[in-house]
């Protein structure tokens, strides 16, 4: 009867136990980085009634029989789940994500913690504002390198502390330079055109027509524009459609289609549905002569096209005899290198005037410098068939300035005027051409108007400029001074793929060596060479600031026959100078955490440099650690020694700066164990009223 005593009592002692651990979980329901505690049960020692027998022969064997005396506290232990992180903004406060704790010292001992609510005394150094204790860690050299095997010590930043200057000694060209930078003169002169003769085959569509039209011929419609020719005053006709070739002819009451003056002159003269009685040609003049081989014809020629009717109709006879002839306005097309210089004629179609043996001569300015004169002689002698075109007028320009590039002196397909490319470069720019024609007795001046220097007729379309790009840098003397160095690029005109490069620098500074330089590409436009003119292997600079001098500087251009620095490219210049490695003088004013744990200052000069790194500590056995109170704990022997490493590295764990870790307590399992902990303790009570009330009715047989 005692023991069922003894038992319940070891129970109700022990729910309270379990009481106390819940109690306390979820009093620190909400303090930083706590770990949870959990109690197991175990039962104690039985009393043993009788043993256990084994089977013999047909009899089965029999169990022990035992008697508990009840139950004791088996363990309690911290649960060491991840808790919830918490963004707070702050950025000393710092939770860890994985496995680890936070090393804190007291000078003495060292504890380890899960609550990273840190922040700076006024050392400087890195604490844990509960009880004080200073964060360990790695300290940085002055480079900001942390050498393998640094000792482990408390962290103090150098708030206040200066950060020297420090002078450039490296620099990097990176960009492009365009390859097409380099531009030449481009003038134009004003439209030109030739005569439109037998066997030009100009398309109808194109041509200018002078005389009563003065006026451009275009607009005409494939197989609605036409041509009728009558030599009985309109009565009857023929009827002739214009065709470019591009479509069928379609018209029923055509005969004939045509694309140029010849093909409609053929038509007229064809056999089949040709005009009886009336031919026609073109003449030296590029006019169409119609010519009558009978007597009194009224000849009617006209045209749905407003402009190409009022050059046809002028042809127009109402008597022409036997041998007799009409004329329509003189026909030109845009001209080309093989029309005859004789033959050329203005854009208000007046003919430029040249005749055999004229003289044309040619003036100019080419970089300054004028040219030698030189000329050319016209000729047009109709007894040996000789004649000067317009591509030998040509020529004689372009040698006359003296231009070596592909394009030169061209004729404008468009207009017919020509157009002057020069060669690259101001060196090479073009100014106050003058071309100009005399004769024996007079200047031809129509001739003049298009082309001389005094009519004004030249255009320029294109200034002729020097490939170049500018770029400047800043850099640093040795006591942090900041001055400028400028690079200059020119594009060599000379040669291709080629430029040159001078640096320059501010006063009272100088260069002493390596200011210039060349600049060579291969044919994809990758770095090819970049050289000092004077053999030097850097850039060196004599401050005269009262600075160490001199400062030598080394130019990164990239690697050769890769695009990794300068490069040549048909796109705008984009080169600059970046990566110089100095800078003055500053203080620290500003501090960042990364994952890892590592410490960065920002100093007031823009230099970024590690200053610290934080280090955690790992147990084999985190749930064998001792509380300490504080939110920290210590190791015990079943703990293990502590591993201590930093986050990222031979750990998965990592340092999330601005953030706390929470508890862990889970306050919906704390109340599920106090209800079941409370009907534990309610049922052995029952147990112990029981057995008092079996007592007393024991005492109560002797009366």
């Amino acid at each position: 009867m005692l023991r069922s005593l003894i038992s319940s009592v070891s129970g109700l002692r022990n729910h309270l136990v379990k009481l106390d651990v819940i109690g306390n979980n979820i009093a620190n329901v909400n303090t930083l980085g706590f770990k949870a505690g959990r109690i197991t049960f175990k039962d104690t020692m039985s009393q043993l009634l009788s043993g256990a027998s084994r089977p013999v022969g047909d009899l089965g064997g029999i169990n022990p029989m035992q008697l508990g005396t009840g139950m004791a506290v088996g363990s309690i232990d911290a649960i060491m789940n991840q808790g919830v992180l918490e963004s707070t903004g702050n950025i000393t406060d710092l939770a860890i994500q994985g496995d680890g704790f936070f090393i804190l010292s007291d000078g003495e001992t060292n504890f380890y913690t899960r609550s990273g609510a840190f922040q700076f005394d006024g050392n400087g150094k890195l604490v844990s504002p509960t009880n004080g204790f200073a964060v360990q860690g790695r300290i940085a050299n002055y480079n900001g390198e942390i050498p393998s095997g640094v000792a482990i010590s408390d962290i103090i930043l150098p708030f206040g502390q200066s950060e020297a200057a420090k002078q450039t000694t490296k620099l990097s060209l990176v960009g492009n330079l365009d390859s097409g930078s380099v531009k030449g003169t481009i003038l134009d002169s004003d439209p030109v055109y030739g005569l439109e003769l037998a066997g030009d085959s100009t398309d109808v569509n194109s041509l200018f027509a002078y005389g009563a039209t003065n006026n451009k011929i275009s607009g005409l419609v494939v197989n609605e524009s036409y041509v009728t020719v009558s030599t009985d005053g309109g009565t009857t006709f023929k009827k002739y459609y214009y065709n470019d070739g591009s479509s069928a002819l379609v018209p029923t009451d055509s005969n004939g289609q045509f694309k140029s003056l010849d093909d409609l002159i053929s038509r007229i003269n064809d056999a089949t549905n040709g005009v009886t009685g009336l031919t026609a040609a073109l003449d030296t003049q590029g006019r169409i002569v119609f010519t009558s081989s009978a007597a009194g014809l009224d000849v009617v020629i006209a045209s749905s096209h407003p402009n190409f009717n009022r050059a046809l109709s002028v042809a127009n006879d109402t008597s022409l005899d036997a041998g007799e002839s009409s004329l329509t306005d003189v026909f030109m097309h845009k001209a080309v290198a093989a029309d005859y210089l004789v033959n050329l004629r203005n854009k208000q179609g007046e003919s430029l005037g040249l005749e055999n043996s004229d003289i044309v001569t040619f003036n100019g300015i080419v970089g300054g410098t004028a040219v030698t004169e030189t000329s050319l002689t016209v000729d047009a002698d109709a007894t040996t068939s000789t004649y000067s075109t317009y591509q030998d007028l040509v020529d004689a320009l372009n040698k006359s300035l003296g231009i070596v590039n592909s394009n030169g002196v061209t004729i404008d397909a468009n207009d017919g005027s020509i157009t002057v490319n020069g060669d690259g470069g101001t060196a090479n720019a073009i100014s106050q051409l003058d071309v100009y024609a005399t004769s024996t007795n007079s200047v031809r001046t129509k001739f003049n108007s298009v082309f001389s220097l005094n009519s004004g007729t030249w255009t320029t379309t294109q200034e002729a400029q020097d490939g170049s790009h500018k770029a400047t840098i800043t850099y640093y003397d040795s006591i942090g001074n900041a001055s400028k160095l400028t690079f200059d690029y020119t594009q060599d005109d000379s040669t291709n793929n080629r430029w040159f490069w001078k640096a320059s620098v501010e006063a009272p500074a100088s260069i002493v060596t390596g200011g210039s330089g060349v600049i060579v590409f291969n044919e994809d436009g990758s770095l090819k060479e970049f050289d000092y003119d004077d053999g030097a292997a850097k850039l060196t600079i004599n401050p005269n600031s009262g600075a160490e001098s001199p400062i030598e500087i080394s130019i990164n251009a990239g690697t050769y026959s890769k695009f990794d620095g300068v490069t040549q490219g048909a796109s705008p210049s984009t080169v600059v100078a970046t990566d110089q490695d100095g800078y003055q003088m500053g203080n620290l004013n500003e501090i960042s955490i990364s994952d890892t744990g590592m410490i960065s200052g920002r100093f007031t000069n823009g230099i970024s440099k590690n200053l610290a790194q934080i280090v955690l500590a790992i147990f084999n056995n985190p749930s064998g650690l001792l509380r300490q109170g504080n939110n920290v704990f210590m190791e015990s022997d079943n703990s293990g020694l502590p591993v201590v490493s930093v986050a990222g590295t031979s750990n998965d764990s990592a340092v999330t700066p601005g953030a706390l870790e929470m508890s862990n307590v889970d306050l919906s399992n704390e109340f599920t164990s106090m209800i079941i902990t409370q009907r534990g303790f309610q049922a052995n009570a029952r147990v112990i009223t029981t057995s008092d009330e079996l007592l007393t009715e024991l005492v109560n047989l002797k009366r």
